[in-house]
């Protein structure tokens, strides 16, 4: 995924990387916080970030720094995802 700062995203089941030179270097940001985590979007106002994977649906405010676990339910493919402009998401 690509931010509106031009940082690259991306999850591969537990970990989370980040990219500041369009994927030539990447860096481990978040390591064990996701279960199975396999997609990573934006989603509503700037800095909201989703993951999902079959170990459920996570989601950060804050680009990535903190993230808490909004659902366990198993996404195989990309879940409808909504988000009204105070960053509540919706899921259906």
């Amino acid at each position: 995924m690509i931010d509106s700062d031009g940082k690259l995203y991306a999850v591969y089941y537990s970990q989370l990387f980040v990219s500041a030179d369009a994927g030539v270097t990447w860096t481990t940001v978040a390591v064990n916080l996701f279960q199975n985590g396999q997609f990573i979007t934006k989603v509503g106002p700037a800095g909201v970030f989703v993951i999902w994977g079959y170990g459920g649906v996570y989601v950060s405010t804050n680009k990535g720094v903190a993230w808490t676990q909004i659902s366990t339910l198993q996404w195989a493919g990309e879940p409808g995802l909504v988000a009204n402009a105070a960053g509540d998401i919706f899921a259906g």
